[in-house]
């Protein structure tokens, strides 16, 4: 190739590996500061059977729900369940429940919300989204 093509050629492969780095970047952070928790996706009505990954107190999903780009966090309580937004208001990261606290914690920044969503601690100043989660027969339905 000439030089010049050449150089062209070889800055569009710097490009391409820097943005390639950096998606990959992305990903392998993302992966680490995930919640690990199932998605299952909610019917058109909001919906579903009670996911078998619900069936004890503490346990967690992340639903799905039409219309919506981003899942929502769902959890089981001694009681019944509960749900908010997935990701920390603070810096995006996926939230996590944690049965033996009782809160719900940011795996990245460490931002910690009550169940209702208000924040607990963290350099967030923004709730969760919470939504009510009902039980009707052997179904949730999702409210909110």
């Amino acid at each position: 190739l000439p030089s010049k093509e050449r150089e062209e050629a070889m800055s569009v492969s710097r490009r391409q590996f820097i943005l390639g780095a950096a998606a990959c970047a992305c990903v392998s952070v993302a992966g680490c500061i995930g919640n690990p928790a199932a998605i299952v996706d909610a019917g058109a009505d909001r919906s579903m059977p009670v996911p078998a990954e619900l069936s004890k107190p503490g346990s967690q999903v992340k639903i799905r729900l039409p219309g919506q780009s981003e899942p929502i966090l769902v959890w089981r309580t001694e009681i019944g369940f509960n749900g908010t937004s997935l990701r920390c208001t603070h810096c995006l990261s996926e939230v996590k429940y944690r049965f033996e606290e009782a809160h719900i914690v940011c795996m990245y920044r460490g931002c910690r919300y009550a169940p209702d969503g208000t924040v607990l601690t963290g350099p967030t100043k923004r709730p969760l989204k919470t939504y009510l989660v009902d039980l009707q027969g052997d179904r949730l339905r999702i409210l909110g």
